[in-house]
């Protein structure tokens, strides 16, 4: 019985290091799809803008970096370009834009990119720092960056 137990506990020990791990894993993972540029549509409550927002990622295994979003809006015509940084954190992407009244956005998305093909798609909310949405997006990826800084974590902990 003893030997069983000890058995039961080492399976134990290894499913919980293993889903402890993953969320940063998922949050790398996530970073590495975002790099890159991104076009779309995003309907705040006023009017919907031609949207092209690119994200930088920061380097090796980075789960930070900054962007520019480029928005033209379809009833004033205006093209806007804004500077933010972002970062992901239990796989909630943060944008912190450099004239925002807010803290920090949330985009709250309803898919995520399985590959880092171009078009893939990437849809949702942006809410505030308080939890209310202001805007949706639709965006689809138009360019990778993937320079020799960024690069998708095929490796284990050990190897890096």
């Amino acid at each position: 019985m003893k030997r069983f137990t000890t058995n039961w506990t080492l399976v134990l020990m290894a499913v919980l290091s293993f889903s402890l791990m993953s969320c940063q894993d998922d949050d790398e993972r996530l970073a590495y799809y975002l790099d890159g540029i991104w076009s779309g549509i995003i309907t705040d409550d006023v009017q919907n803008y031609d949207t092209t927002i690119e994200f930088v990622q920061d380097g090796y295994y980075s789960t930070s970096g900054y962007g520019y979003e480029y928005d033209k809006g379809w009833s004033y015509g205006r093209t806007k370009k804004t500077y933010f940084e972002w970062y992901i954190s239990n796989g909630n992407i943060y944008l912190q834009y450099e004239d925002a009244p807010h803290d920090y956005i949330v985009m709250d998305y309803r898919s995520l990119p399985v590959s880092t093909e171009l078009y893939e798609r990437l849809f949702g909310v942006f809410r505030d720092s308080y939890g209310y949405v202001i805007a949706d997006f639709d965006l689809k990826k138009v360019s990778n960056h993937h320079n020799y800084y960024a690069k998708e974590n095929t490796h284990t902990e050990a190897e890096k």
